[in-house]
């Protein structure tokens, strides 16, 4: 019962006709298979709760202006989604990485079954010669709604080293989080992370499969201050991304471009809530649970 980030991505795109539609290559995943022809293949039946597709829109500057390529359009392609129709992802972003407030699709409320054993892709069209360009998709196998009770935010700072070819999610060289948790059994509702060149990040998890991610904000020194990414990663709305011991917090992966040439450090938040432990029992509910709480 958890969520999956999966990313797709290309450095360039040569422009194939202005009707035309090209997939984007997906990147290795350590958890669900690639295809040869770069395309997703699920272990299980799962549905799409949210969709990202990304190219840097920069306007042409020479007189008469030539078009510098933008990201038109962009759709999912599975079997069993096109037998009623390939969607399209909307809005989709002018901005790489992706800008405050960020244009991307959820479908929280309305996910979109696909199929075990079935190739998934995205689609681009484009209207000149771009690069590059990212897609990411959220996958679910069963939505486990954000538990009731007190929930917090703690905070980790995150080593990354400079990026190498291909493009592909990385493992950070140090985590630390700031403070340390009372002992105790805790359920993630929440993720925030915030890092130069960084496209997306993800979370990883001691016991669960599936790495769910986030759409990451953009920090560079002259980023202005208060920049958010999309709502669903603050509400709780995708549920329980995944559950952890206070004596081992999650791991984080990250997706950087392969011009990320630089080591930087970077912030995560995780918003928690606090399932069990250590005097946190039947006779001291969470305030805001209304009620006798369930710490199953």
């Amino acid at each position: 019962m958890a969520i999956h980030t999966v990313a797709f991505h290309t450095d360039a795109m040569v422009f194939a006709g202005a009707s035309q539609f090209t997939e984007i290559p997906a990147i290795q995943d350590q958890t669900v298979q690639i295809t040869s022809a770069n395309r997703v293949i699920l272990s299980q039946n799962m549905a799409i709760m949210a969709g990202f597709a990304g190219c840097e829109y920069i306007p042409g500057t020479v007189s008469p202006k030539v078009d510098p390529g933008t990201l038109r359009a962009a759709r999912v392609s599975a079997p069993s989604l096109r037998k009623i129709v390939s969607p399209y992802i909307t809005p989709t972003s002018a901005s790489l990485p992706a800008s405050d407030d960020p244009a991307m699709m959820s479908v929280v409320n309305w996910p979109w079954k696909v199929c075990a054993q079935e190739e998934i892709s995205i689609e681009v069209n484009i209207s000149n010669t771009v690069g590059p360009i990212v897609g990411l998709l959220w996958f679910e196998d069963k939505r486990d709604p954000a538990p009731a009770g007190e929930n917090f935010w703690i905070r980790a700072t995150i080593s990354v080293a400079a990026g190498a070819a291909p493009a592909g999610w990385q493992t950070p060289t140090a985590v630390s989080f700031d403070q340390t948790l009372a002992a105790g059994t805790y359920a993630v509702i929440g993720f925030v992370y915030k890092g130069v060149d960084t496209y997306a990040a993800r979370l990883v998890f001691d016991r669960q499969v599936w790495r769910p991610g986030t759409l990451a904000i953009p920090s560079w020194w002259d980023d202005p201050p208060g920049q958010r990414t999309h709502n669903m990663f603050y509400d709780g709305s995708l549920g329980v991304l995944g559950r952890f011991e206070s004596y081992s917090p999650p791991r984080f992966e990250v997706f950087r471009p392969i011009a990320a040439l630089t080591d930087i450090t970077a912030e995560a938040y995780l918003r928690i809530v606090r399932l069990g432990g250590p005097g946190c029992d039947d006779n001291c509910p969470p305030p805001s649970a209304g009620g006798k709480a369930d710490y199953r």
